[in-house]
């Protein structure tokens, strides 16, 4: 005779809780599948599948586009607003923390936003550099890792347009008893116009000071966009670490990018990404401005983090085996 608890456990074993037979659940449910089975027929659940197929190359370069645009307006626009203020209160000697920090916390959490809320359709790249890694590690193919860049580098661009059509009225005249000099080594009175004139503060761009080596530059920007790309690839790619949640795996490469600017932004202001130098670089020169500094910006703005990209893509790509990363292990 069969008793309840041999019911309760024929219906857990089914997986149907709300019924006390397999026959009784199959006949609840008989007319929902008669009608799911139509839908299909009819093709009604194309849209909905076709909303979880992967998104055409061109949306993903929309979303690039979008985001550098985004992140540059964020990250540089910080850098004119923090200058702004300084500058027109009371100025200090040196390179201010009154400065400092607020344009490392913008960068961090504004590819911490972009890259978390995009992630799933571009990948959330944000960086022609880690595109070149994940080029490498072969996670993004020839054809899309060329658009991905200069989709890149026009957002980067346009981003920094939306900066200056923002703040060109943030000019500033410095005082006539204000010693520029002691503010900023190195500066002259031409210096001072150019920098902080129309363009504002030369747009957020990136600059290497007069008392940093090019080899300093250089290193400096490496190990910025290495740090940068290592955490990508291991929040966002290697299958043992990364959460299938975008916002969540956003979050580690947004501290990378904020410690990273702790670090650097004394000394060049912090590119790690050469769309987010190239974007003010070229608005600047719309203007008249040269912010371009020659062998040494093209050494440490762009050799540097592609070099980066090259070295830590190479390295992970070598660590996997030549192959996707690892399956991760049940525990």
């Amino acid at each position: 005779m069969s008793t309840e608890a041999d019911n309760q456990q024929e219906s857990m074993e089914t997986g149907k809780h709300f019924f006390s037979t397999k026959e009784d659940a199959n006949e609840y449910h008989a007319p929902v599948l008669a009608r799911s089975k139509s839908m299909a027929a009819r093709g009604q659940f194309d849209g909905v599948h076709k909303a979880f197929e992967k998104p055409t190359l061109a949306r993903r370069a929309a979303a690039e586009f979008f985001a550098m645009a985004m992140f540059v307006w964020v990250g540089t626009g910080t850098a004119v607003a923090a200058s702004h203020a300084q500058f027109n209160g009371e100025p200090e000697v040196g390179f201010p923390a009154a400065i400092h920090l607020p344009i490392a916390v913008a960068f961090g959490f504004g590819i911490t936003v972009l890259a978390g809320n995009l992630g799933a359709y571009s990948g959330g790249h944000v960086n022609p550099a880690v595109t070149l890694a994940l080029m490498i590690t072969r996670h993004c193919d020839v054809l899309d890792g060329a658009v991905y860049i200069l989709s890149q580098a026009v957002g980067a661009i346009v981003g920094s347009l939306f900066v200056w059509v923002c703040t060109s009225q943030a000019s500033y005249v410095p005082p006539a008893n204000l010693d520029m000099v002691a503010i900023q080594p190195g500066w002259q009175d031409g210096d001072v116009i150019a920098a902080i004139g129309n363009p504002p503060f030369a747009l957020g761009a990136d600059h290497v000071q007069d008392y940093v080596s090019t080899a300093n530059a250089f290193f400096l920007e490496f190990f910025g966009t290495s740090l940068l790309i290592g955490t990508v690839m291991m929040s966002a790619v290697d299958k043992r670490t990364y959460t299938t949640n975008a916002m969540l795996a956003a979050w580690p490469i947004g501290f990378s990018v904020m410690l990273s600017h702790l670090v650097i932004i004394p000394f060049t202001g912090c590119g790690i990404n050469p769309a987010r130098t190239f974007g003010p670089a070229v608005v600047n020169s719309f203007a008249g401005n040269n912010v371009w500094q020659g062998a040494t910006g093209v050494l440490a703005f762009y050799v540097a983090p592609f070099c980066a990209s090259i070295v830590v893509g190479g390295s992970m790509f070598l660590f996997w085996g030549g192959k996707a990363p690892p399956e991760p292990k049940k525990l």
